[in-house]
């Protein structure tokens, strides 16, 4: 007979391990069962377990065309075709977009994004580096834009310009990524 609170383990469950981990992995958990058993708001194991059950399965449910969730512990488990998130320091989803995903449609529509976002980009360094801004610029635009420059804010065309450059580094690194999982 085993006294409440405390947990008996086959002795094949901790085979294998050094005996200060196995002493650590029984002290854990003794000292959790107990903690379980003394808290009034949880009735048993089986409590807790349903109840993150009911968490993870509306989380799978939400995962567009799932059929299944695969853990898999080194890298070469995971499926080629595969995109990448890291959802914690610990956690990182792979997801299976090949056939769901037209990949080189992606990479074309990054490529154009990235062309007009680069033209968009030069336009404004050209505009920084002409000597003869002033002279060029047509004097409604050009008095905005002193407005702008001189009176409120002396780095307005840099951080003009700073968004650009995050989008060109944005997609290309799309493009990369698209470009892998082919």
């Amino acid at each position: 007979m085993i006294p409440a609170g405390h947990v008996r383990f086959k002795n094949d469950k901790l085979h294998g391990m050094s005996p200060k981990k196995s002493h650590e992995v029984l002290y854990i958990t003794e000292y959790t069962s107990r903690l379980l058993s003394a808290s009034p708001q949880l009735k048993s194991l089986r409590h807790v377990v349903d109840s993150a059950w009911a968490k993870f399965i509306p989380m799978v449910a939400l995962t567009k065309n799932c059929k299944s969730i695969k853990v898999v512990r080194d890298l070469l488990s995971v499926a080629a075709g595969c995109g990448a998130t890291v959802l914690t320091s610990t956690i990182v989803m792979h997801i299976l977009v090949r056939g769901q995903v037209d990949l080189d449609a992606e990479i074309v529509k990054c490529g154009k994004k990235l062309a007009i976002t680069r033209m968009n980009l030069e336009k404004i360094r050209k505009t920084e580096t002409l000597p003869d801004y002033a002279a060029t610029i047509p004097e409604n635009v050009r008095l905005d834009n002193e407005e702008k420059l001189y009176n409120s804010d002396p780095f307005a065309l840099r951080r003009q310009r700073k968004p650009y450059e995050e989008d060109v580094k944005t997609l290309e690194y799309s493009i990369d990524v698209f470009t892998r999982l082919i």
